[in-house]
């Protein structure tokens, strides 16, 4: 019997699952409002998710297929995720203690930022190196929930994690201040971590286990299979530290503004990515394999129209109302008008690099279906060193406008570039004789 497949449920739960990270920002806006202190939160906060992005893409996708194959045998599946905690977990450990303590110098003298700024920040991503591994291990968890299709945990999970900073942020930012929020980011994945792992013992036959020496060849073959992934995925995570890097220095809480406005549209990037690239992806990986080469490619570009269709409509909708949404989310926050003023300007660059932004991801997931790889990690670091040297130019011309300016245009570059080459890979498939 054919198991029904949950999109609909999984992005429901998703949608909840973010919905407290979605939050916090705001909450801050409004205890904290946008400081130096915010700032370097921010920032460290960013570095610590940058990480856990790369680190969590190992267990929670690239090694899902791995494992499903193994699935017959659970001590097969339990033995090489092991395999691939034991050779993760250490490196992230090594990577993260080597940040910690090269932040804050590396801030004060490569960043211009002044000395108590570059400090917390340093101090801030020390605070919250424990909840990151302990994510790691909850991302090793989830891996076994996806493969044994118990997917509702794994999509409402850091929900935990933001209801124990939320709380942190308002039970104790008096006697801790800004650090409130890093200790409670550790205290929530500790929570997180001791439910993922009694519900997998619970749920499913799989078990934490730190094979020996001898299973290294397992690991081994897993990264280099999964190598041009990472590689991408370190392109894609660095993009917003570079934002965060050339908005540091600005001061004045220019960073912060930067997260308010960016997190805010990451409300409809995220029903975008869980309500519609989630569904397309599942139906055109069967396509790929089962429908004539011109079929595949005349699905993909009908479903490109109604992407772009959509992203003109909610892109053009969220430019028109940047001034009052702002107000109205930001009047009784922290922040004076003149920051608010800035905020919209802010937000309305970002609403219309939503459009682009949109149509890249999409193009993106095309690529990964189509088993282009190598090609999406060379895009990915020459979109990332396009943003680089945007965000240094226009920075010095419009300050953190240039910012935001400078993912419009990026994103622009990387969506026509996309279109062009994934056309010519669909042209090319559809000129090859199905054998």
């Amino acid at each position: 019997m054919k198991l029904k497949r949950p999109f609909l449920s999984t992005a429901l739960w998703t949608a909840l699952g973010r919905l407290g990270g979605l939050m916090i920002p705001f909450c801050i806006a409004m205890i904290f409002g946008a400081t130096p202190e915010t700032d370097a939160f921010f920032f460290a906060y960013s570095v610590i998710f940058a990480l856990l992005n790369v680190f969590g893409h190992v267990f929670e996708s690239a090694l899902v297929p791995h494992l499903a194959r193994r699935k017959a045998e659970p001590e097969e599946v339990n033995r090489l995720a092991g395999d691939i905690l034991r050779t993760c977990l250490p490196l992230a450990a090594g990577i993260s203690l080597a940040i910690a303590a090269g932040l804050g110098p590396g801030l004060q003298v490569w960043g211009g930022l002044e000395a108590h700024g570059a400090h917390l920040t340093g101090r801030l991503f020390l605070e919250m190196t424990p909840g990151f591994l302990l994510a790691i291990l909850v991302a090793h968890h989830h891996s076994f929930f996806c493969v044994y299709k118990q997917f509702w945990f794994a999509a409402l999970s850091p929900l935990i994690r933001a209801c124990v900073m939320l709380a942190a942020v308002f039970l104790f930012h008096k006697p801790f201040g800004i650090h409130a929020l890093s200790l409670g980011f550790s205290a929530g994945e500790i929570l997180r971590w001791m439910a993922a792992y009694g519900l997998m013992r619970r749920l499913t036959p799989a078990r934490l286990l730190f094979p020996g020496p001898g299973s290294t060849a397992h690991a081994g073959f897993f990264l280099r299979e999964a190598g041009f992934q990472i590689l991408a995925l370190f392109a894609v995570n660095l993009a917003p530290l570079a934002d965060q890097w050339f908005a540091a220095p600005l001061g004045g809480g220019s960073l912060s503004l930067l997260n308010y406005a960016d997190r805010l549209l990451q409300i409809p990037y995220l029903l975008f990515i869980n309500g519609l690239l989630q569904v397309f992806l599942s139906f055109w990986s069967d396509d790929y394999h089962v429908s004539a080469p011109e079929d595949f490619a005349r699905r993909i570009r009908r479903d490109a129209r109604v992407v772009l269709l959509a992203a003109f409509v909610l892109g053009g909708i969220l430019w028109l109302l940047r001034t009052p949404l702002i107000e109205l989310i930001f009047t009784r926050s922290g922040l004076a008008l003149a920051q608010r003023d800035l905020l919209a300007g802010i937000f309305g660059w970002l609403a219309l690099a939503l459009i682009p932004g949109m149509i890249r991801l999409f193009y993106a997931r095309v690529l990964f279906v189509v088993n282009r790889s190598r090609f999406y990690a060379l895009q990915a670091w020459a979109e990332f060193l396009c943003k680089v040297a945007l965000n240094y130019f226009l920075c010095l011309r419009y300050g953190i406008m240039g910012i935001a300016m400078a993912t419009l245009i990026n994103y622009g570059f990387a969506s026509v570039w996309l279109h062009v080459a994934l056309d010519g890979f669909l042209r090319s498939h559809s000129r090859q004789v199905p054998s």
